[in-house]
C-alpha cells in the first residue's frame, strides 16, 4: 500500500495542513450552498434562473441579488478545487 505521505516525502505531521485546507474547503462549500438555498427559498426562484433573469435585465441587481451571485461563483471555483 502506497502513503500519501511516502509519495510526498515527508511525514504525517507535514500532511496535516493539507488535510485541514480539504476539510476547511467542504465545509465552506457547506456553507455557500446552504446560503444560495435559502436565498432560493427567499426569492422561490432556483439560482440559474435568477442569473437569466438578471442578465436579461428583467430583475434589478441589488445588494441581496449580487450576494447571491457572488455565492454562486464561489461555490463554482469551490467545487472546481474538489474536483466535482
Amino acid at each position: 500500500m502506497v502513503r500519501l505521505m511516502d509519495i510526498a516525502g515527508g511525514n504525517e505531521s507535514d500532511l496535516a495542513p493539507l488535510v485541514q485546507m480539504a476539510f476547511d474547503a467542504t465545509r465552506a462549500l457547506a456553507v455557500v450552498a446552504e446560503r444560495i438555498t435559502a436565498f432560493e427559498q427567499q426569492y422561490e426562484l432556483a439560482s440559474e434562473d435568477m442569473r437569466k433573469r438578471v442578465l436579461a435585465g428583467a430583475m434589478a441587481e441589488t445588494d441581496e441579488i449580487c450576494t447571491w451571485l457572488m455565492l454562486m461563483n464561489r461555490r463554482q471555483r469551490l467545487e472546481q478545487k474538489a474536483g466535482r
